[in-house]
C-alpha cells in the first residue's frame, strides 16, 4: 500500500521544473526554501504561486518536519509587489492580485509545521508581510531595514495582515511599529520582535540550521498542536477579513484614479 509521502513524492515529482524563483533541497526531515540570486526584489503571480506550491508539498510531506526559508546569501531581498506592473493593470485584475497575496499570506500563517525565515537583504512591503508569517525570523547584521510600507498600494494593511504582525511582536511593539511610520529604525528591529535574532551574514544559515535542528528533535505532533493553538485567533482573522471586498474595490478604484500621470509614468518607467 502506497504511504502518504509516497503519493507525495509522485504528486511533486516535476514541480521544480517550473520554479523560476525558488530553489528546493531537502535535507534530514529540514525542507529548504532559497531564493534564487537576482529573484524576490520584486513580487509577482509567479512567486506567489512557487510560494503556495512549495508550502503545500511540504505540508503533506511526512518526512519535513521543519522548514527554512531564505533569500539569496549575496544580499537579496523580498521586496513589495511590482509596482511597474500594478500601473497597467485594471482595476479588477489589480484587486485579484492583492487577494491572491493575502491567501498566499495566510498559507503560510497556517502552515503547521515550525518555519524559520533567514534574511540577507531589505525586506519591505508585502515581503514583510510574508516574512512575519513564518514563525521565526534571523536576519543578517547587513539588512539595513524592514519596512511594511505599500504592502498593497492603493489599500491600507488588511485587518488579518495586521494581525499577523502583531501576533508576531506583540501589541506594544505593534503599536511602536505603527508609530515609526511602519519603517522601524534598523537598531530596533530585534527590539521590536521583527527579527527574533541577527547574525553575521557568513554563520546566518548555519545559525539557522542549528536552530530548526534543536527544534525539530520534538515531535512533529505536539508542534503542530502548539502552533495551530497560537495561530487560531490569526486564522479566524484571515476568514473572516472583509478587507478585500467589492467595497475595498470601488475604494481602490477611487485611489488610482487619483495617481497622478507623473506617478503612472515613473511606475512605468
Amino acid at each position: 500500500m502506497l504511504k502518504k509521502s509516497d503519493i507525495t513524492t509522485a504528486r511533486f515529482a516535476h514541480e521544480e521544473e517550473r520554479y523560476v524563483h525558488l530553489e528546493i533541497e531537502t535535507r534530514a526531515n529540514i525542507g529548504f526554501i532559497r531564493l534564487r540570486e537576482g529573484s524576490g526584489w520584486t513580487i509577482d503571480e509567479q512567486l506567489l504561486t512557487e510560494i503556495a506550491l512549495v508550502h503545500e508539498r511540504f505540508e503533506y510531506d511526512e518526512n519535513i518536519h521543519g522548514v527554512i526559508w531564505s533569500t539569496h546569501p549575496s544580499g537579496g531581498a523580498l521586496g513589495a509587489l511590482d509596482k511597474t506592473k500594478l500601473s497597467v493593470m485594471d482595476t479588477e485584475v489589480r484587486l485579484r492580485l492583492y487577494r491572491y497575496f493575502a491567501s498566499v499570506t495566510r498559507a503560510i500563517y497556517a502552515f503547521s509545521k515550525p518555519e524559520l525565515f533567514l534574511g540577507y537583504g531589505p525586506v519591505s512591503g508585502a515581503g514583510a508581510v510574508l516574512m512575519m508569517a513564518c514563525d521565526w525570523r534571523f536576519l543578517s547584521s547587513e539588512v539595513r531595514g524592514v519596512s511594511f510600507v505599500d504592502v498593497m498600494p492603493g489599500l491600507q494593511l488588511t485587518n488579518a495582515m495586521a494581525q499577523t504582525i502583531a501576533s508576531g511582536i506583540g501589541l506594544e511593539n505593534f503599536k511602536s511599529l505603527i508609530r515609526s511610520g511602519w519603517a522601524p529604525p534598523h537598531d530596533s528591529l530585534k527590539r521590536l520582535g521583527l527579527a527574533n535574532d541577527i547574525f553575521q551574514t557568513d554563520v546566518l544559515a548555519e545559525k539557522g540550521e542549528i536552530f530548526m535542528r534543536r527544534l525539530i528533535q520534538n515531535p512533529l505532533d505536539l508542534m503542530r498542536s502548539r502552533k495551530l493553538s497560537l495561530r487560531r485567533v490569526g486564522l479566524n482573522f484571515f476568514d473572516k477579513d472583509r478587507s478585500l471586498s467589492d467595497a475595498a474595490l470601488r475604494k481602490l478604484h477611487a485611489e488610482s484614479r487619483r495617481l497622478s500621470n507623473s506617478e503612472k509614468k515613473f511606475f512605468a518607467a
